[in-house]
């Protein structure tokens, strides 16, 4: 005979049964009481100790089953009956707080239950990287699905009527506000989950700021022939909300500039710029320092740059004679070419070949660049 703690699944009352027999009653609510069923014993120390081990597992299986099953209500309640019979299991903590996430809606968005979820979870784990890693890829799931992009209105849509588009507004700003604060839960550790999350954060800020989407249909109006046509009118958003998410915006776009992926790849493209601008200016002053060597020269080639270049402009803006004038600068071109033969030596002709090259490069690199900025939303 052994005196074993249980709980009595009636009125939750903590009791003391005798595993000799199998039926006991609750001393609180006089219920009857299988002992088998309620009760688990391990020994431990010379004392007793309820097991709750493999009701846990299971009730944590049965948990993960119903989360990977997107069933978010069952899971969320399995999972908090796994953290009342452990308050520390981290698992639990952050899937329950991912299910909090799934059902969050308009009128309650959890975004506190979330958050402080993980924080939790996190501080339960400590310097666990692995684990971290893997809670925050789930998180990343669920923040892409939080307003998808494809769901943002586009230009010039109207809604059915202002309560359709007040409650689109709505949705938008909440998943923004959302959104902003699970970035800050990702860190810099897990760099392309980051840029996941900014990149879907500003783009529902563009959303959002844009105010061409935010139309809805008010009525009809007739025109002069007595043709009917829809009245469209523009939903009117304060001045704080679209503050507060242009701000929201900057700071993730400041965020995403900082990592560090994208400051290597503005570095390697603007290194490359400054080498060939770098080429380009010596060869400027490769070619002044030859000029001033050779003075006469100098001055005549000036003379036909010049004198060519204005004279076969006016014959080509004097129609009648654009012939002579198209003639005069292609005679001009061949004379700058001639007199740069035979003056410069041939290290500066080679060089001032490469120089076209470098040129044409420049623009590439510079065209890269203002491509690369645009696609890591470096420009605000």
């Amino acid at each position: 005979m052994a005196i074993v703690s249980a709980k009595c699944p009636n009125c939750g009352g903590e009791i003391q049964l005798d595993d000799a027999k199998e039926v006991g009653f609750c001393m609180f609510c006089g219920a009857k009481v299988m002992v088998e069923d309620a009760t688990q014993k391990v020994e431990v120390s010379g004392s007793i100790k309820l097991d709750n081990s493999d009701k846990l597992k299971n009730c944590l299986n049965l948990a993960n089953r119903a989360f990977l099953s997107v069933n978010y209500v069952e899971a969320y309640n399995y999972y908090t009956k796994v953290l009342e019979m452990n308050s520390e299991d981290y698992h639990a903590i952050y899937r329950k707080a991912l299910c909090a996430g799934y059902l969050s809606n308009l009128q309650n968005p959890r975004t506190n239950e979330l958050i402080n979820g993980f924080k939790k979870a996190f501080n339960i784990i400590g310097n666990d990287v692995e684990k971290k890693v893997k809670m925050r890829e789930e998180l990343v799931v669920l923040a892409l699905s939080v307003f998808p992009t494809q769901n943002i209105a586009k230009k010039g849509h109207s809604f059915k009527n202002s309560s359709s588009c007040s409650c689109y507004v709505e949705s938008l700003f909440n998943a923004i506000c959302i959104l902003y604060k699970i970035n800050e839960l990702i860190t810099t550790e897990t760099e392309e989950l980051k840029k996941k999350v900014l990149i879907h954060l500003i783009e529902l800020c563009d959303g959002f700021i844009d105010g061409e989407r935010f139309n809805y249909s008010n009525g009809f109006y007739y025109n002069k022939d007595g043709g009917r046509s829809a009245r469209i009118s523009s939903y009117y958003i304060s001045n704080d909300a679209k503050k507060e998410i242009i701000s929201k915006k900057e700071k993730a776009i400041d965020c995403y500039n900082n990592l560090s992926s994208n400051q290597n790849g503005i570095t390697k493209i603007q290194s490359e710029i400054d080498d060939y601008t770098k080429k380009i200016k010596n060869h400027k002053l490769n070619i002044k320092k030859h000029w001033k060597e050779y003075p006469k020269e100098r001055i005549k080639f000036l003379l036909i740059y010049w004198v060519l270049l204005v004279l076969g402009l006016i014959a080509c803006v004097l129609y009648i004679f654009a012939p002579i004038g198209i003639i005069l600068l292609i005679v001009r071109i061949v004379l700058l070419k001639k007199i740069e033969k035979t003056s410069f030596p041939a290290e500066l002709i080679a060089e001032k070949k490469q120089n076209k090259e470098n040129c044409k490069e420049l623009k590439k690199k510079i065209k890269e660049l203002k491509k690369y900025k645009k696609s890591t939303l470096i420009e605000k």
